[in-house]
C-alpha cells in the first residue's frame, strides 16, 4: 500500500506471541524512514501485555498505535525487519 509517496506492508491479522499471549491484529510495516525512525512497526491496537510508551499515528485511513523502539535498518528483508520490531513484545 502507499501512501504520500512511500510504500507500507499490510499485514492483515498478524499472528505473534506476546508476553506468552498468542496475538492476532492487523499491522502496518513501514520498511524505511518514518517519523525519525529507520523502520516502524504499527498494530491497530495498544498489547496491555507491553508497559512502554505508546504513540498513535493516522495513515491509510486508519489510526495505529506504536512504540518507542530504535535501530531496526531498513536496510534487510522486510521478514528481519518485522522480526525484530516484535522482539520487544515477546
Amino acid at each position: 500500500m502507499q501512501e504520500s509517496g512511500q510504500v507500507f506492508a499490510f499485514l492483515p491479522q498478524l499472528r505473534f506471541q506476546a508476553a506468552g499471549q498468542r496475538i492476532k491484529m492487523d499491522a502496518l510495516l513501514a520498511p524505511h524512514e518514518h517519523s525519525g525512525y529507520s523502520s516502524r512497526l504499527f498494530l491497530e491496537s495498544i498489547l496491555p501485555t507491553y508497559s512502554g510508551a505508546w504513540q498513535g499515528q493516522h495513515i491509510l485511513g486508519r489510526d495505529w498505535s506504536t512504540i518507542s523502539w530504535q535501530g531496526v535498518s531498513s536496510d534487510q528483508e522486510w521478514t528481519k525487519i518485522l522480526a525484530q520490531h516484535l522482539r520487544p513484545f515477546i
